[in-house]
């Protein structure tokens, strides 16, 4: 260390060794960073009080947007559309726009179910499912198979019936 003071390097005063060139290149530094901060203060990082899920939540969010934004730098295309579930309500009017025989809320609940995937991918096109239930409801008629969804209040109400029926008939065969 004598030998970076000696080249002037470092100072030493009183057996303290202090860089004064540094510690001023070091203010300069901090004061630019304190003037960028005010011109730009939506930049600077911020301590939330936010559970760490919900922080883990709203970086993944950040990453997405960052991986769109580079997705359509570097292709040129327009940007992609983020996928907006639809409530239940949306999908029964779009049903019967579609005078089809697709049981909505059986449609909801099976995609809300398994988190609006596809498989392993993530749903782009809630329509489209539609439409595919839709086909497979018609494929599925012309086959035999019922198109109607199932009703399980009439089929529990069918088995009740025959309870009822088997027990009466038990009590006048005795």
């Amino acid at each position: 260390m004598t030998y970076m003071v000696n080249l002037d390097l470092f100072e030493n005063s009183h057996g303290v060794i202090t860089c004064l060139k540094m510690a001023s290149r070091t203010d300069e530094y901090t004061q630019q960073l304190m003037r960028d901060i005010k011109k730009t203060p939506e930049r600077l990082p911020r301590v939330s009080e936010e559970t760490p899920r919900n922080s883990e939540v709203i970086e993944e969010k950040r990453r997405e947007e960052n991986r769109t934004e580079e997705i359509n730098t570097n292709t040129g295309k327009p940007k992609r559309t983020v996928f907006k579930k639809p409530s239940i309500a949306d999908v029964k009017e779009y049903c019967l726009l579609r005078s089809n025989v697709v049981d909505a809320e059986r449609f909801f609940d099976y995609y809300e179910s398994n988190g609006w995937k596809v498989g392993k991918n993530s749903m782009k096109d809630w329509k489209a499912s539609v439409r595919t239930w839709e086909k497979n409801n018609d494929t599925r008629g012309k086959q035999g198979i019922s198109a109607k969804p199932d009703n399980s209040a009439t089929r529990h109400h069918d088995r009740l019936k025959a309870q009822y029926a088997k027990a009466i008939a038990d009590e006048l065969g005795d």
